[in-house]
């Protein structure tokens, strides 16, 4: 049951009428927080189904945004050979949704290797692949709350029980 006094998100619109129209996406397996938020209740929301990307479209999302630097002097190539690496490591893996796993090994394959012009094989699997590069974002993380004195330091070893675990699917969740 929707209540009928407005709540904090509308008034705020109603007081102040945004110059912009916000747009945010959220996986369809989430959809329900959204529709049952009463933060939003009032807010109009129109929806916009975007399917899942084909498989065979994903070696363009991997290569074409470093596409966009060609002809400036940050010129960055990706090797064909990474592409079909990251396409058999994703299917071995069964992830459903792929994008955020290849989004957050290119980004660490950019970070340590950008300055060389090229993304290659080799670096992939010098960054450990999927799991390897999942495993590293984990240790940096228990490794800087080790020296964080806020955080409660009851859990010795925790982060070498979670890096170990390299299945890609299972580090996502």
């Amino acid at each position: 049951m929707r209540s009928s006094r407005p709540n904090r998100g509308s008034r705020l619109l109603a007081s102040d009428p945004p110059a912009v129209i916000a747009a945010f996406t959220i996986r369809s397996d989430n959809y329900e927080w959204l529709q049952t938020a009463a933060e939003l209740e009032d807010v109009h929301q129109e929806i916009i189904n975007l399917p899942p990307i084909p498989r065979g479209a994903y070696a363009e999302v991997i290569k074409g945004p470093a596409r966009r630097l060609d002809g400036s002097e940050r010129v960055l190539r990706i090797d064909d050979a990474l592409v079909e690496e990251l396409l058999t490591d994703i299917d071995k893996g069964g992830a459903k949704d792929a994008l955020p796993l290849y989004a957050f090994t290119l980004e660490r394959l950019y970070d340590e290797y950008h300055a060389t012009g090229q993304l290659t094989l080799d670096h992939y699997k010098t960054l450990g692949r999927i799991g390897g590069s999942i495993e590293a974002a984990v240790k940096r993380v228990f490794k800087a709350a080790d020296s964080d004195a806020r955080i409660s330091q009851g859990s010795p070893g925790s982060a070498d029980v979670v890096a170990s675990r390299s299945d890609p699917v299972a580090c996502r969740h």
